[in-house]
């Protein structure tokens, strides 16, 4: 199973680091440059995918038609962004055979675009979390397929809150990859938040009572 890394940060190397583990083929990895005016405090997926041997590009834009055809020779299964700073247009997502998701750090549709870790603490919510959903063409607006919950505290910082957002990615990811692996172009998507956790929709061969009895 073909997966494409399109991400930065270290929920990138936690991303890159999951797919690995759960078996999938990482043919290449797409990201960005380090800014010299930030100052770079999280680990470097360039350096992960580099270790493992695997090539790396830093594309200019997702809407270059070089960089599209770039991405449609690694002929990918899934593409999957993780704190990629990029649009990815639907020319990009169509090339998927089977779906690109993406990792965002809050609880969709709350706090949708840039930055929603620092939002929540400027807004004083008392939780937030990791969401795991398919990319449309609107920026975080495609189907949940998994969440996971944090809770903040009063002594929040920036810093101890991403540690709890990275530890609720491992999480999501070693429940849904598995799936997603198994589920031959099936889809997996929750329900709203009133019947949160609970599926959806489900059309995984050989695994639906699996999954319901987890999120049930």
């Amino acid at each position: 199973m073909r997966a494409l890394v399109m991400g930065y940060h270290t929920m990138g190397c936690l991303g890159f680091d999951a797919l690995l583990r759960h078996g999938f083929t990482i043919p290449a990895v797409f990201t960005h440059e380090d800014d010299p005016k930030e100052e770079i405090w999280w680990e470097s997926l360039a350096q992960r995918a580099e270790g493992k041997g695997v090539p790396v590009h830093y594309p200019q834009s997702m809407k270059d038609p070089k960089t599209q055809a770039l991405v449609a020779s690694y002929a990918p299964d899934f593409i999957f962004s993780f704190y990629f700073r990029f649009m990815i247009p639907p020319e990009v997502l169509e090339i998927a055979k089977r779906g690109a998701l993406n990792l965002h750090g809050s609880l969709l549709p709350r706090y949708r675009g840039r930055a929603p870790a620092n939002w929540v603490l400027v807004n004083g919510e008392q939780e937030t979390g990791v969401s795991l959903h398919y990319m449309v063409a609107k920026p975080d607006a495609g189907e949940l397929v998994d969440q996971e919950r944090v809770a903040i505290v009063f002594e929040e910082t920036p810093l101890s809150l991403y540690a709890k957002l990275e530890q609720a990615a491992v999480k999501i990811l070693d429940r849904t990859l598995p799936l997603l692996k198994a589920g031959e172009g099936g889809i997996l998507v929750l329900k709203d938040e009133e019947m949160a956790r609970k599926l959806r929709a489900l059309r995984f061969h050989g695994l639906e009572k699996q999954a319901w009895n987890r999120y049930a």
